[in-house]
């Protein structure tokens, strides 16, 4: 398992590193085998100032040399980096020094080096095009992307004013009132989607910012003068598009139901509000001190409830509702399935509120 995580972290090396010099394998022909001359020849001359020190393996510090070429530049600078370092091997430290004579045990390893050389560079290189190739990928894709997200913002934009435009021409206080139910829900889409941001290719919400602007956006809609307290705790979590957005319906559900139910009049009151995650589960909690179940309606019959309970399946998640001093809904639904890749787990806060 220590070896296969080794393996691992030296490949995410090699591709960092391939992908910082990328500007450098775009040098101008004579720049890029200029360096690799100049390269060669400073490992020549650390190579005579070592002496007698690697008689026994004279080739020997040059491959990092030959990588190193193919590294910063391509594959056709590392092939000319061992040709040449093979040739000042031969010249300057294998008798007889200063002719390029060759006996059998000299040719054979100057065999094996120019093959390992050659074959180093060629790796080297098809990695190189291999991650340009993928970063051009991902490019592509995040264009596409970010053109789908402001599609959909448009569209949910359209969708809200023909519902607005409709809500007004309709006579009907029960229409006007479901009318605007759906605006709202409309609008939690709308704000999932502006506050998109993209890590490891992949598309998040961080569930912070979201959250707290939800909380905020409401709390200006709804709580106006009346002495109405929204208390949150708000940790970071990066949840993937397909979770945050049967989360933030069931947050602006439970606390527009709070808001507008659980505090009649001009009752004070106060509502709290928690996402945090516990090992594996998420947990969101919302909850108030309001007139609670005898006085609003029981768990399970309201038309929000049942939004609620199905938006709650759709994250593999289960709904508790109690009615004691209050109201209290708690959603439990597990990590795994939601949580971005590559993102640390932080916790976070959602709202609390009776249900319509």
């Amino acid at each position: 398992m220590v070896w296969c995580r080794e393996q691992v972290g030296m490949r995410h090396m090699m591709e960092a590193l391939l992908l910082r010099t990328s500007t450098t394998s775009r040098l101008p022909f004579a720049a890029r085998y200029g360096l690799t001359t100049l390269l060669v020849l400073l490992v020549c001359a650390v190579r005579m100032m070592l002496g007698s020190l690697l008689t026994a393996s004279p080739f020997l510090l040059f491959v990092p040399a030959v990588f190193l070429a193919a590294v910063l530049f391509n594959a056709g600078t590392g092939l000319y980096a061992t040709l040449l370092s093979a040739v000042l091997v031969v010249y300057f430290f294998i008798e007889p020094v200063g002719t390029l004579t060759l006996n059998t045990h000299v040719a054979v390893s100057l065999g094996f080096y120019v093959g390992i050389g050659g074959l180093i560079a060629g790796l080297t290189g098809t990695l190189r095009r291999a991650m340009e190739r993928a970063r051009a990928a991902e490019r592509a894709k995040d264009l596409l992307l970010h053109e789908v997200n402001h599609r959909i913002r448009n569209d949910l934009q359209i969708l809200t004013s023909l519902v607005s435009l409709q809500r007004h021409k309709t006579s009907s206080p029960e229409a006007r009132q479901a009318l605007g139910v759906a605006m709202e829900r409309i609008t939690v889409l709308a704000r999932v989607y502006d506050r998109l941001s993209h890590h490891d290719s992949t598309t998040v919400v961080d569930t912070h910012d979201f959250l707290s602007s939800l909380v905020d956006d409401l709390r200006t809609a709804l709580v106006g003068e009346r002495p109405i307290t929204i208390t949150e705790q708000l940790d970071r979590v990066a949840l993937t598009l397909e979770c945050a957005l049967p989360l933030g319906l069931i947050i602006n559900e439970l606390l527009t139901n709070a808001l507008k139910y659980a505090f009649p009049g001009a009752q004070c009151g106060r509502i709290e509000i928690s996402f945090v995650q516990r090992a594996d589960t998420f947990v969101l909690r919302v909850r108030d001190n309001g007139v609670g179940l005898s006085e609003a309606q029981p768990p399970g019959r309201g038309l929000g409830q049942q939004l609620v309970h199905r938006l709650a399946t759709q994250l593999s998640g289960t709904v508790l509702i109690t009615g004691d001093a209050g109201v209290c809904v708690e959603m439990r639904f597990p990590v795994p399935s939601c949580l971005a890749p590559s993102v640390p787990a932080l916790q976070h806060s959602a709202a609390s509120g009776t249900l319509s």
